[in-house]
Parts: C-alpha cells; structure tokens; sequence
C-alpha cells in the first residue's frame, strides 16, 4: 500500500510552513507533488534508513493533512533541495547513467567512489533509493514529459517494476 492516512499528533506541534518544501514522486501510473518536512538528513538518507515518510498535498497550515506513505511504491522521487555538508564530502568520479525504472527512462550522472562499479555498490551498501544528479527524465508513456532535475532518487531496492542500470564510460 502506497498511501496511509496517518492520524498523528501533529495539528498540536506547530509546524514552520517554511520548512514544509516540495517534492515530487513519480510512480508507475501517475506523478505526484506533494510536501515533506526537511531535516538535517538527506532524504535519501531517511528513505534508506526508515522505509516510509510522511508528506501532506498542501503546504496550507489551516489545512495540512499528513498521510505516512510507503517509498517502496515510488520509481523515482525528486528531494528538496539540501545544503550539503562539506565535512561529509567524498571525492566521487561522475559517470554516465542511462536507467528504465518503470515506465521512464533516466539519463543522469552516477556518482562513484573511485575504482567502485555500480552494480557492487548497491549490492553492498543494501541502499533502496541511489541519488544521481543532472537527470532528465523521459517516458514513452507521456510523449510530453521531459522533466530535468539537480537530484534525482532511483529505486533500485524493490523488484515490483522493471529496472536496468547502465554506467557508460
């Protein structure tokens, strides 16, 4: 199940609706935007780690509507926008990536430790959700889209939809 209503206490925590930023989630049928709270993790972190996130569909504080939603149902989601922080940072090599998850199709750069190939790597650090930047996002279902995007999170953790990876050199 993709969406739960999730009746929480949060009505009685006053929320900053200026931390309240968009998102969108792509899933096999339809594209979603909605808005997530942001934290000092990355939110592929949170996905990776947690296994579900709470969004509302409006930013709108008189009528924010939490619903608890399962990642696994996503093909690829868009973040927020997150300052990264420089002590964390690690030299990674950009390579070419040309993804199919579902019913799009993804040409980004995957970001790997030197001497790492990608299909390893996902195996060994068991992540579900693989962040890649400059993405463009097509689909032969919608002629139309041609979504970019700075960052962009790839499920490659769940087998419920069709998934090929492929790093050019």
């Amino acid at each position: 199940m993709f969406w739960r209503r999730h009746a929480t206490s949060d009505a009685a925590e006053p929320i900053d609706v200026e931390r309240l930023l968009p998102m969108r989630i792509y899933r096999a049928g339809d594209i979603l935007d909605v808005f997530i709270t942001v934290g000092p993790d990355r939110l592929s972190d949170r996905l990776n780690r947690d296994g579900s996130i709470r969004i509302a569909r409006t930013p709108d504080p008189d009528d924010l509507d939490w619903t608890e939603i399962d990642p696994r149902g996503a093909l690829l989601i868009v973040p927020p926008f997150h300052e990264p922080d420089r002590r964390r940072y690690q030299h990674r090599v950009r390579r070419p990536l040309v993804a199919h998850v579902g019913p799009y199709q993804v040409q980004a750069m995957a970001h790997l430790i030197s001497g790492i190939r990608l299909d390893p790597y996902i195996v060994r650090t068991g992540r579900t959700f693989l962040a890649v930047t400059q993405a463009l996002v097509t689909s032969e279902l919608v002629p139309a889209l041609e979504d970019r995007h700075p960052v962009l999170l790839l499920n490659v953790g769940t087998t419920d939809h069709p998934l090929s990876l492929a790093v050019t050199e």
